[in-house]
């Protein structure tokens, strides 16, 4: 008796609300049930959104994210960032790494024609820091740090 649910747009709602409850749940130190919500709600219902509402990003002749459990937008780079977190907070660091690392090259190849990144570092030069000096001003130790009318 399994029935048939249509995807509806409000299904959004419910996935922000199932992440918002993941990270509440991983804050307080739990680890087996935001994965479980994770894995069972949000990926099932982020896949059925996505092909609901961009059917496209599935018939591409040429999908390059093929080997991609979800194809590259805004919603799924959202979602890999949660499952980082998530990861970095039951101390998979290793994993959260790895996850936050081909992240952040899938969002640059997928924003590549927004941002221009080869002019970065000429657009926004990197600001050389001043070295202070180690040696300590005599004048500066002799004088207490509150004088006498100030403690009165």
């Amino acid at each position: 008796m399994s029935e048939v649910v249509e995807v509806k747009a409000y299904w959004k709602y419910a996935l922000y609300a199932s992440y918002v409850q993941c990270v509440i749940l991983a804050d307080n130190c739990e680890i087996k049930m935001p994965k479980e919500l994770f894995e069972n709600f949000s990926n099932k219902c982020l896949k059925a959104l996505l092909e609901k509402f961009y059917p496209e990003l599935y018939k591409q002749e040429d999908n390059q994210f093929a080997n991609k459990e979800l194809p590259d937008t805004y919603y799924s780079f959202k979602h890999r960032r949660l499952w980082a977190k998530l990861r970095r907070a039951a101390y998979f660091i290793q994993e959260s790494e790895e996850t936050l690392r081909s992240l952040i090259s899938d969002e640059v190849h997928y924003y590549k024609g927004i941002y221009d990144l080869v002019l970065y570092e000429s657009e926004n030069p990197k600001i050389e820091t001043i070295e202070q000096p180690t040696q300590i001003n005599e004048q500066e130790t002799e004088q207490p740090l509150i004088s006498e009318a100030e403690h009165k």
